[in-house]
């Protein structure tokens, strides 16, 4: 069967990268995050004897009508879309663009969106079937019986429309094993459209998925599962030097919820794996701010290559760690508050650059609360600068059925734009009994406070050259100056690409 893949054109002037259940603001040419999860879903079909090509709308800055055009020469038997909340209204068009070509082509849509609304996406007359939940097997599968002429009523994680009625399979486990997954085909991408500047070409590697941790704001149990599945060591550290040798790409970033839940063992072992093989790259990921590692696995992640960890803080102050449950019990949440300065020190200290992210808003959230998260973050000095957003009731998360709750976003989600920023005050306010202004003047407050001044991000940016010169990668000094030069972005603002 021929199968085309196709992550979407810009949405509303803005361009998105689709990543599992994540949607990250995208800036071609400076920065484009690879869509790992599309680059599994090619492998394996393309390891199952599908003919499968990939179009990628959005780093290849392709209009609806360049889109369709690469449709039309492809000519496949299916198109395949990975659609997320936040950006449906905009990814449904494409079902449509391929239907104007031929009405035959089979529509599938998976991710996010499909996963948590699969009643809305299959009430679009041009889209003929949704996977729900980790998409590869179902896929497999899936194209495997259509193919078999099998009936689909036995495919797991397969939503379909039957005689003008829409039936859901039941669900399908994740997969225990990742590993038994192949290596993604980045050979099918425009790689040289993946960049973060100035670190340069970049890919996104998974170590594992799901998240045991219950966090009312996300929804990652929807696509990974809670219940964490790490890869071995030994096959990510292979991954990364096909990467290297074969695509000449050195710069990684690591897709997880909580890297270091990998574990100390794990961790040692992935560094080990690279020395080994002396594989030279630089790598970012994100973490929790109380599974760090110890002090000693922290300087071999150094060593290593790992330049930056992203930390979800959230929030200084234990109301409110307590009421976006961040952990299970009051004791788990005062450890949890309890760490942050000290293992954002740690991080620092062991040559590790650092970068929080916040959230402002949650129930019981006012002045008092804010003003303690400011104060830690002036205390704890992550390097990175930090920004208060208000959280979206995503749904599939604890949040967005608080939201349908009180009405504020219907049940079925219809139509819903999960980018604009009034749903996100709407429920905060609602919950916080207040004007959405207060939550804005709270926000302003708290990205005031903590903003970076021009001689900080200077600071920051010698940092990083300097930690770049002792490590010798001369390219990434060299894209900064370029990027800089050619975007017309002052050079210290670089620092905040990623």
């Amino acid at each position: 069967m021929k199968v085309l893949l196709v992550h979407p054109p810009p949405f509303k002037d803005a361009s998105w990268v689709r990543q599992g259940r994540c949607i990250v603001y995208a800036t071609p040419r400076v920065r484009v995050e690879f869509p790992i999860f599309m680059a599994y879903a090619a492998s394996i079909l393309r390891e199952n004897g599908h003919s499968v090509a990939v179009v990628d709308a959005t780093a290849e800055e392709l209009t609806s009508a360049d889109l369709q055009q690469r449709i039309r020469v492809f000519s496949p038997n299916m198109l395949i879309v990975e659609s997320v909340p936040h950006t449906f209204e905009g990814d449904k068009q494409i079902a449509e663009l391929a239907k104007q070509i031929d009405n035959e082509i089979y529509t599938v849509y998976y991710g996010w969106q499909p996963t948590a609304r699969p009643i809305d996406v299959l009430k679009n007359n041009n889209i003929d079937f949704a996977i729900r939940g980790e998409p590869e097997k179902t896929l497999e599968e899936f194209l495997n019986s259509l193919e078999q002429g099998k009936k689909l009523e036995g495919v797991k994680g397969l939503s379909f429309k039957e005689k003008g009625a829409i039936k859901h399979n039941a669900p399908r486990p994740s997969l225990k094993n990742i590993d038994e997954l192949p290596v993604p085909a980045r050979d099918l991408f425009p790689l040289e459209k993946y960049q973060a500047i100035p670190l340069g070409r970049i890919t996104t590697v998974i170590a594992a998925r799901g998240c045991p941790y219950p966090c009312i704001y996300c929804s990652t149990h929807l696509m990974d599962g809670s219940i964490l599945r790490a890869r071995q060591p030994k096959l990510v550290a292979e991954e990364i030097e096909g990467i290297v040798h074969n695509f000449k790409i050195r710069t990684i970033f690591f897709y997880a919820d909580n890297f270091t839940l990998w574990n100390d063992k794990k961790i040692l072992e992935f560094c080990k794996e690279l020395s080994d093989r002396k594989i030279h790259i630089r790598w970012l990921t994100n973490s929790r701010i109380d599974t760090l590692p110890s002090d000693d696995i922290l300087r071999s992640m150094a060593k290593a290559g790992c330049f930056l960890i992203q930390f979800g803080v959230e929030s200084g102050c234990l109301k409110m760690i307590e009421a976006m449950k961040k952990a299970r019990t009051k004791s788990e949440c005062e450890r949890y508050v309890e760490k942050i300065k000290p293992n954002i020190e740690r991080t620092k200290k062991a040559g590790i650059f650092t970068k929080v992210n916040m959230l402002v808003g949650f129930q019981g959230e006012n002045e008092a609360t804010i003003r303690e998260s400011v104060k830690l973050i002036k205390e704890s000095k992550p390097d990175v600068p930090i920004h208060f957003y208000h959280p979206v009731p995503n749904p599939g998360s604890v949040w967005g059925k608080m939201a349908e709750q009180r009405g504020i976003i219907p049940p079925d989600g219809n139509g819903l734009h999960y980018d604009d920023h009034k749903m996100s005050l709407a429920i905060c306010s609602a919950l916080n009994n207040c004007e959405p202004s207060r939550l804005i003047e709270l926000q302003e407050f708290a990205n005031d406070a903590v903003k970076l001044s021009a001689i900080k991000k200077l600071e920051l940016g010698l940092k990083l050259g300097i930690h770049f010169v002792r490590k010798r990668d001369w390219d990434i000094l060299i894209n900064a100056t370029k990027t800089a030069l050619r975007e017309n972005v002052h050079i210290i603002n670089l620092a905040d690409t990623y």
